[in-house]
């Protein structure tokens, strides 16, 4: 083979991969151009991921999305299926049933000598004081109710550092409920004791 015919046989290959690759460029590229692109946010948590009563990500710990596994500090999710089966409808109910937690109130599980069984206001946490309350972490004076309540985290502790919250029992925090881009209805009626009714009412609808 003499060098003429070698050097035709390379150029005829080159010449054919550079055709190959200008011809699937535009198309690689158009492809690129039509993937979906999902933003998944550090700072929200929903409860795709939990099973039951079983939760595994929260914003508590680090105020990032992590996982509790990694955290160590004494953390409890209360996920919707929890607040269902114990009839839990806001913090004085819920106290009755985490662990390291006392409701007040005729019902409750502590009176400190009669005086807080009389008001339905008060809790404890780790037997030290009312934990501070708060609303997507911030601060607020507005008790929770499983209405529009998705999911309710409890840190026990002093977090005066992470959150710039004093208590030294921690905080109670929940998770408002959130509009879905899917159609969902749910109507709930309860009667109770006493007279006692309750009504909810639920639609979520793509507009």
């Amino acid at each position: 083979m003499n060098i003429k015919t070698y050097i035709q046989r390379f150029c005829g290959s080159f010449c054919g991969l550079l055709a190959f690759a200008i011809a699937s460029g535009p198309g690689l590229f158009a492809q690129d151009d039509n993937e979906e692109v999902f933003e998944l946010s550090p700072f929200s948590v929903d409860g795709a991921d939990d099973v039951g009563y079983s939760a595994t990500t929260t914003l508590a710990g680090t105020r990032l999305k992590s996982n509790l596994r990694d955290l160590a500090g004494a953390i409890q999710i209360i996920t919707p299926e929890f607040l269902e089966d114990t009839s839990a409808t806001g913090t004085e109910d819920l106290f009755l049933y985490t662990t390291s937690t006392e409701a007040s109130g005729p019902d409750g599980n502590f009176g400190n000598g009669g005086a807080e069984r009389r008001n339905p206001n008060s809790a404890r946490v780790r037997g030290l004081a009312n934990p501070d309350r708060t609303r997507g972490y911030f601060l607020t004076d507005i008790g929770f109710d499983t209405y529009n309540t998705d999911r309710v985290a409890i840190a026990k502790g002093p977090n005066a550092i992470l959150f710039g919250l004093g208590s030294p029992a921690g905080i109670v925090n929940n998770n408002l409920k959130q509009a879905k881009f899917e159609d969902s209805n749910e109507v709930k009626l309860r009667y109770g004791s006493w007279g006692s009714t309750r009504a909810v009412l639920d639609f979520n609808r793509v507009l």
